[in-house]
């Protein structure tokens, strides 16, 4: 059989997720292009010249609370090729979106079978969150896609080294650009560890996966410790004050003196009454 032939079959079994994603990705485009508001749009921009002042060898003025580098050299790196920060960070999130529709179809099919698997991919395809994210051009939608790309080799039914391999990079990359998939990679450790009673093969897998990706995140590690003196540049109290509804003067004064530097445990006890109904809101 050729080349050709094994596309057009690949194409052919593969049809209705292709015509989904198609669907996804036109409606998608169109609202970005020819609906969306500039001027109401994200904080794709901040990201962009944050990375730009990396790349230009101004790294040690750039901190950026709570989110890793990886996404604004990503932005800083493209745009030398389209020249416009705006619509370069538009097309990622596009494509990302687009990528998590298609991909969601191969993850449930690896997990449950074709027709399962169809029906959650239109689930993801009609979610108003997968749209606004796709359109609006942020930082967020990018490391979702690559966990996807990860989940896609974790739940093949036989697991190669490659497949954990290509998993642990992906996930490594998405951590280097939000933090949050740190959390998801301890879940799947824990997966690897406990999913059969092969307990030496799981071991070595598990051993496997979490070398790829520490040895995948080591550039950012390297350059958050010499550039702030921390392995993760984030502050947890940081997000409390910028998205708790409920808050006093005497709070925001507190938190603010020490942005940059605040811990987990200085946001929560700092009122902890007050921590408890924003946690219960």
């Amino acid at each position: 059989m050729s080349l050709t032939q094994n596309r057009y079959e690949v194409i052919k079994s593969n049809k209705y997720p292709l015509l989904i994603t198609l669907i996804f990705l036109s409606c998608t485009f169109y609202v970005s292009f020819f609906i969306d508001n500039p001027t109401s749009s994200g904080d794709a921009l901040f990201y962009f010249f944050a990375g730009k002042q990396i790349l230009d060898g101004e790294g040690d003025n750039v901190k950026i609370v709570n989110a890793p580098i990886g996404g604004p050299i990503i932005f800083a790196t493209l745009d030398n090729f389209f020249h416009d920060p705006y619509i370069t960070i538009k097309i990622i999130s596009l494509l990302s979106g687009s990528g998590i529709v298609f991909l969601s179809f191969f993850i449930i099919k690896n997990i449950f079978g074709f027709k399962i698997a169809l029906l959650g991919q239109l689930f993801v395809a009609i979610n108003p969150k997968m749209h606004f994210q796709s359109i609006i051009p942020l930082n967020e939608i990018l490391p979702v896609a690559l966990i996807f790309a990860s989940f896609y080799y974790i739940t093949k039914k036989q697991l190669l080294p490659y497949h954990i391999i290509l998993a642990a990079l992906f996930f490594g990359i998405s951590f280097m650009i939000r933090y949050q998939a740190l959390l998801v990679c301890i879940g799947i450790v824990i997966f690897l560890l406990v999913r059969d009673r092969k307990i030496r093969k799981n071991v070595f897998e598990s051993f496997l996966f979490f070398g790829i990706f520490l040895i995948t995140i080591s550039p950012l590690i390297l350059y958050n410790y010499s550039n702030f003196g921390t392995v993760l540049d984030s502050d947890p109290a940081a997000q409390m004050l910028f998205w708790n509804q409920y808050q006093t003067p005497e709070w925001r004064e507190g938190l603010s003196h020490n942005l940059g530097s605040s811990s987990l445990q200085e946001g929560i006890f700092f009122d902890f009454n007050l921590f408890m109904k924003n946690y219960f809101q």
